[in-house]
Order: C-alpha cells, then sequence, then structure tokens
C-alpha cells in the first residue's frame, strides 16, 4: 500500500489535488509535492492488485491451518509475506522463521495461521473503513485524530503483512514491520513480535467485536515557549506526591500515564528498540499508529493518546524483556489509558541540566500536555504516573527530573505518582520529605524552579566528593529562607512529622 507522508519524503501521491489541496478522483499517477497533507489512501487500481494479494494470503494461512505436517509453516508464511510485498526478500524474514519454526509448537502455529488469516481479511476492508485520508498531526499545529479500533486493527494488520511501503523522514516515525521480522532473532526480539500478534489474535477474534468501535484518540499538543517558570505563583502544595520503588506506570488506574518517548514518537519499537517507550507501545500495539500520524515533536509539544488497552503482560528490560501472558480482561479496561508522550533533552554532562534554558525546555514539554488533559480550575483532577524520565541513555539526573515533574503538576493542580524502581540516586521517602516541607513552607513552583537554577553556581566549585544533591540543596535554601543561621535536620523532621 502505497502512503504519501510528511514533508521531506519523495513518493508517488496516487490522488489527484485541486488548487484548495482537495483530493480529486483518481485517474493516473501524478508526482507529489513536498506540501502533501498526510497519509493518502492508495486508488483504486492500486487496490485491486493488493486486494488480491491479501485475498491469497488469507487462502494460504487458511490452507497452512490445515497443513501437511510434512510442511515447513515458516517457509509457507515467508511466501505469505513476500506475497504481499515487493520490497521483502527471504533473507529478510530471520526472525520471523526463527520465530516459527522454534518457538511455536504445532498446536501453537496452526492457531497463528488462523490468526493471519483473520488479519488479512481485516486488512482488505481498508478501503471501506478509510473512505477519507488520514489527517496528519503536523508540527506546530495542535490537533487531533479519532479512529475506532477496528480501523486501528485494519492499519496493523496490513503492518504485519508488510504491505506498507515504509516512508523515509526526518519528520516521521518508521511505520514499518522490517525491522522486527529481519532480526536480530534474540528473546528481546522474539518477544516483542508475540506482544504483536498477540494483539492481532484478540482483536481479530470474533468474542471482541464489542471492542471494534471503541474509540481512540491522538493529540499533538503545544504550549507557549515564552512561559516565565521562574515568576509563577502556584504553590507545589497543589499537587499530592505518592513516591515508592515497587510498581509500575502502566499498572495505575486513573491516572495518564507517562511515555518517556523519543522525539519522533515510538522511537527504536520498530527496530532494536526494547526500552520504556518501545515495551509500552508492544504491550498496546495501538499506539503504533502515532508512527502513522504524528510528525517528530517540537520543544514545545507532546502527544497523548487516549482509549489504548493492554493486550500482553511482560517481565523484564530491555535485554531482559520478556512477554509472559496475553491480558483477558480487556473489557473491564474500557475506555483504555491514556498515555502523554513526552521526549527529554538530551544531555552529556551534570552542568546543561541546571542551566534555566533547559530547565524550561523540560517543563514546557511537560506542562503542554498535563495542560492539555486537565484544566487548570482543577475540575479535572487526577495523577501523573510517571518515574525516572530518560535518567539513563539520555543522561538525565534522577532528583532533577522528579521535581520538575512536580512542578508540572502542581502548575496543573494534579498528583504525581513517581516509581524510583532499583535508582540509588532517588530514594522515595527523601523525596516525599521534601515534598512535605515544600508543602509547608508554601514553596511556589517559581521558587522552586529559582532553587534548581541556582544550584549549579552553587556547587560548580565544589570537589564532587562534597558536593550536596539537589535535594539536600533546596531542604538547606529552604531553611536559610526562614531566617535561621544554621541548618538543622532535626527541625525539619519535626516539620514533616506534625505535617
Amino acid at each position: 500500500i502505497s502512503w504519501f507522508m510528511g514533508n521531506k519524503a519523495s513518493r508517488t501521491d496516487t490522488s489527484l489535488r485541486d488548487k484548495s489541496g482537495a483530493i480529486l478522483p483518481p485517474v493516473a499517477l501524478a508526482t507529489s509535492t513536498p506540501n502533501a497533507q498526510g497519509p493518502v489512501l492508495p486508488s483504486p487500481q492500486e487496490w485491486a492488485h493488493i486486494e488480491e494479494r491479501l485475498q491469497f494470503a488469507d487462502n494460504l494461512a487458511r490452507r497452512l491451518a490445515e497443513r501437511d505436517p510434512s510442511e515447513s509453516p515458516s517457509l509457507l508464511f515467508r511466501s505469505i509475506v513476500m506475497s504481499c510485498s515487493s520490497h521483502w526478500k527471504a533473507r529478510h524474514l530471520q526472525a520471523l522463521q526463527q520465530f516459527i519454526d522454534l518457538e511455536m509448537g504445532e498446536k501453537e502455529q496452526t492457531h497463528f495461521m488462523e490468526t493471519m488469516s483473520r488479519a488479512a481479511r481485516l486488512a482488505r476492508r481498508l478501503p471501506k473503513l478509510f473512505p477519507q485520508p488520514l489527517k496528519f498531526l503536523k508540527q506546530g499545529l495542535p490537533d487531533e485524530v479519532q479512529l475506532s479500533r477496528q480501523q486501528i486493527a485494519c492499519l496493523l494488520s496490513c503492518l504485519m503483512f508488510g504491505c506498507i511501503q515504509p516512508l523515509q523522514g526526518e519528520l516521521v516515525g518508521l511505520f514499518s514491520i522490517a525491522g522486527i521480522y529481519t532480526g536480530p532473532a534474540k528473546p528481546w526480539m522474539l518477544a516483542k513480535l508475540r506482544m504483536l500478534l498477540v494483539y492481532l489474535n484478540a482483536i481479530s477474534d470474533q468474542s471482541s467485536k464489542y471492542l471494534l468501535e471503541d474509540k481512540v484518540t491522538f493529540r499533538r499538543c503545544k504550549t507557549d515557549s515564552n512561559i516565565s517558570w521562574s515568576t509563577l505563583d502556584a504553590r507545589i502544595s497543589e499537587a499530592k506526591l505518592r513516591a515508592q520503588r515497587e510498581g509500575a506506570i502502566e499498572n495505575e488506574t486513573g491516572a495518564i500515564h507517562a511515555d518517556f518517548a523519543n522525539a519522533s514518537i515510538g522511537g527504536g519499537v520498530m527496530s532494536n528498540g526494547r526500552l520504556q517507550e518501545e515495551i509500552r507501545f508492544c504491550v498496546s500495539p495501538e499506539c503504533l499508529v502515532s508512527l502513522l500520524l504524528c510528525e517528530t515533536m517540537k520543544e514545545n509539544e507532546s502527544i497523548v493518546i487516549e482509549g489504548v488497552l493492554q493486550f500482553s503482560t511482560y517481565k523484564g528490560y530491555a535485554d531482559s524483556l520478556e512477554f509472559v501472558s496475553a491480558r483477558t480482561d480487556l473489557a473491564a479496561q474500557r475506555p483504555g489509558d491514556r498515555i502523554l508522550a513526552v521526549d527529554a533533552k538530551f544531555f552529556t554532562g551534570f552542568k546543561a541540566q541546571f542551566k534555566e534554558t533547559f530547565v524550561y525546555r523540560e517543563l514546557n514539554k511537560l506542562h503542554s500536555g498535563l495542560s492539555s488533559v486537565f484544566d487548570s480550575s482543577g475540575a479535572k483532577k487526577n495523577a501523573f504516573a510517571s518515574g525516572n524520565w530518560v535518567c539513563g541513555a539520555f543522561g538525565g539526573i534522577p532528583q532533577v527530573k522528579a521535581l520538575l515533574q512536580l512542578i508540572a503538576c502542581a502548575q496543573s493542580h494534579m498528583s504525581l505518582r513517581y516509581f524510583c524502581h532499583a535508582d540509588p540516586r532517588i530514594e522515595p521517602d527523601r523525596f516525599m520529605q521534601l515534598f512535605k516541607v515544600l508543602k509547608r513552607s508554601k514553596t511556589t513552583v517559581g521558587e522552586l524552579v529559582q532553587l534548581i537554577v541556582k544550584y549549579l553556581p552553587a556547587v560548580e566549585l565544589v570537589p564532587e566528593a562534597e558536593r550536596p544533591d539537589l535535594f539536600s540543596f533546596v531542604y538547606k535554601q529552604i531553611w536559610e529562607r526562614s531566617g535561621e543561621t544554621d541548618f538543622q535536620p532535626g527541625f525539619w523532621r519535626e516539620m514533616i512529622e506534625s505535617s
């Protein structure tokens, strides 16, 4: 299926447009322009060819479900995929072949073919489910796209058969299954593939028919880049905080879930990525459509996805990622989770994270999404479930990220549920203690922002071994502001207990 997206890609567009940009009935192939508005459906001529291949895939998958034991299911399914996509070669399907041959028993192989037969039928519904072109969520333009679960299932079925031609461009994600099918055939890659197949099986099963008309919303959010955070007078006590080691963001009910995103949403989910964002998108594959719809986020933008379900459970992280089981509580999850995708700045050192420019950048990013989901009056008070926001490969300092998220939640009048996990650089009890002091001392958003920015010039000449961490520095600054001459932690313990 030929899709045209983004400003940087060069593609043959099968739909002609008039001067206003409206699509005219396709009569012949036309050269696309760099200002195309988003995904364009294939012409009837193209679709007839694709539908013929999908019909072949459906028939072959049904036959394989009743196959002779001597037939190789992986070789036959490889023929299905290559028949649906001219850009696939046999060498491209290494992980897929190993998954079918080595990870599946004979009964599961049969079940797999039945699932792919249903998926082929879903993919063939594309022209009926998408009579109009999809809207594209472009940079700098707050907007939203709402799709039914059936429409999403159709797009992801096309994805799994490799018949959506991948689009290259610096402003768009790579909506292609190629990176997963090609390998490496490692346990974490096979876990990702299994989670995608669990989704297809569940959503295409007749027993899930009641889910198909539910809606999922993809929203691009934007905030004013000129917010003067150091002057805001909302109190930190406008937030509530719960910090803990154990637990998982995606298991928090009644909260918007943080996606520690790449600027191009989805990151490496369709290739070797296996960190927080990629795992979440495999557990909730409906999120994958955002790669097709959303341009790269700018520094004052975020993306909210509302209504997705979780189809799998997992354990582990990165190289230890494992699929555990299929979720059986889809009905109970309705109307589905809300996910806020926010990308953080990449830092190579300690100092830049305390500069006002970058502190404001991270706060603007968080505020763009939180203020779009919850209004400032408090009428929609809820919680933001988050944690150590890209404090690994992106070099973030957990105490900085924790306080920035607390500030953003206070400004949006909502709670923060913070998961520290096993990172020794941030302790839940200390975070809770500091929050109580901030609350008791009536510290404002602006004052806490000023303290974060003040930290670097105050400690940069102090030897690293003697340098106080950010939490200790904020404690001491609040104490000095109270007019006392000595920093006495015992006083703060009494304040905490009395609060």
